[in-house]
C-alpha cells in the first residue's frame, strides 16, 4: 500500500505543549502519525496498523545530540526531530497493557521543572529585552511620534505581555485557557513579527531630506504671489504620518518660507529674516509637496532644511 502523507498547520504556544501532545495522540488514534514536527507545519503519514504516544521536551541547543537522543532511546522513546526553536519530539509505540506512567517522559517532578525552567529562563530574558524596547520606543512615541515607532511600541508591548502570560501558564499548568484562543494568539505573534519587519520598510521610504540654499552673492527680489515665487525643491511623502522639520533662515530681510501641497495650499508658512526651528512636527498626508520662497526684497540668503 502506498504511503499517505499530509501536512497540517498547527500553531501552539510553548506553554500549551501538553495540549499539543494530546492533539498528537488523538491523531495517532486516527491513524495519522507525526514524522516531522515544526513551529507552524507538521508532517504526518497514514498507518492504521500502529498507534503511538507522544512527548515533547524543550532541549534548547543540545551540544551532544547523539547522547541526548540515546538517553531517551534507552527509555523506549523514538526521536523524531527538533524544531528550530528548540522543541524535540519523541514517540513510543502504544501498548494497552502498559501502565500510563510508561508514557511519561519525565518520571519525577524535578525533571519536569528542569525542562519547563529552561523555557521560562529564555522567556524571561526575552521579556526583559522587550521591556527595554518598550521603554525605548515609548520615549520616542512621547517625543517624536511616527507611524513606525507607534507600531513598534504596540507590538513590543503585546510581545512582552504574551511572554509574561506564557511564563505564568508554564509555571501553573492547571491554569489552561481556550486552546483555539491560544492558537490565535500564537499566529498573531507571527503576523505581528512580519508587521514589525515591515516598519523597517516604512523607515526606508520616509523622506530623509537635508539641503541648503546659499546665495552669498545675493538674490534678486522675489514677488509675494505664489505664481511668481521661487520654487526650491519637491518633497514626496509616501504615507500619511508625522514628519519632523528643521528650518534655519539667515537673510538680509524677511523672507516667506512656505511648504505647499498639490492643491497649492500652504501647509506651513513662516516669514522671518532669522529663525532656527528644530524638530517641528508636521502631519503630512501622502502626496507631493513643494517648498517656495516668496515676498523677499533681495540680498544675501542662507536657508537650510532637514525633513525626516
Amino acid at each position: 500500500m502506498a504511503h499517505q502523507y499530509k501536512r497540517l498547520i498547527c500553531a501552539y504556544p510553548a506553554y500549551c505543549y501538553q495540549q499539543e501532545i494530546e492533539e498528537l495522540n488523538k491523531k495517532s488514534e486516527q491513524g495519522w502519525h507525526l514524522i516531522k514536527g515544526g513551529v507552524l507545519i507538521k508532517k504526518y503519514n497514514k498507518n492504521p496498523d500502529v498507534r503511538y504516544r507522544y512527548q515533547l521536551d524543550y532541549s534548547g541547543k543540545v551540544e551532544d545530540l547523539g547522547r541526548y537522543i540515546e538517553t531517551f532511546r534507552e527509555q523506549g522513546w523514538e526521536y523524531i526531530n527538533t524544531t528550530a526553536n528548540g522543541w524535540s519530539y519523541f514517540r513510543k509505540l502504544w501498548d494497552v497493557n502498559l501502565p500510563e506512567e510508561q508514557y511519561e517522559i519525565f518520571t519525577d517532578k524535578s525533571s519536569l521543572q528542569e525542562m519547563t525552567g529552561r523555557w521560562m529562563k529564555i522567556a524571561a530574558i526575552l521579556a526583559i529585552l522587550e521591556t527595554i524596547l518598550i521603554f525605548y520606543f515609548g520615549v520616542h512615541v512621547v517625543r517624536t511620534p511616527t507611524l513606525p515607532t507607534i507600531i513598534r511600541f504596540a507590538i513590543c508591548l503585546f510581545f512582552a505581555l504574551i511572554l509574561i502570560r506564557g511564563i505564568f501558564l508554564m509555571k501553573s499548568p492547571k491554569e489552561r485557557s481556550s486552546l483555539p484562543l491560544e492558537k490565535v494568539i500564537f499566529i498573531s505573534v507571527f503576523v505581528l513579527a512580519v508587521v514589525l519587519v515591515f516598519t523597517t520598510y516604512l523607515d526606508f521610504i520616509r523622506p530623509n531630506f537635508d539641503a541648503t540654499y546659499f546665495a552669498d552673492g545675493g538674490v534678486s527680489p522675489i514677488p509675494a504671489e505664489l505664481d511668481h515665487a521661487l520654487e526650491w525643491v519637491d518633497l514626496d511623502f509616501p504615507y500619511s504620518d508625522n514628519y519632523y522639520v528643521d528650518i534655519d533662515i539667515e537673510a538680509d530681510s524677511p523672507i516667506c518660507f512656505s511648504i505647499i501641497d498639490d492643491s497649492d495650499e500652504a501647509v506651513y508658512t513662516v516669514t522671518e529674516s532669522s529663525i532656527s526651528i528644530k524638530k517641528m512636527k508636521l502631519h503630512m498626508d501622502k502626496g507631493n509637496y513643494r517648498i517656495y520662497f516668496s515676498d523677499y526684497e533681495g540680498g544675501q540668503l542662507n536657508i537650510s532644511v532637514v525633513v525626516k
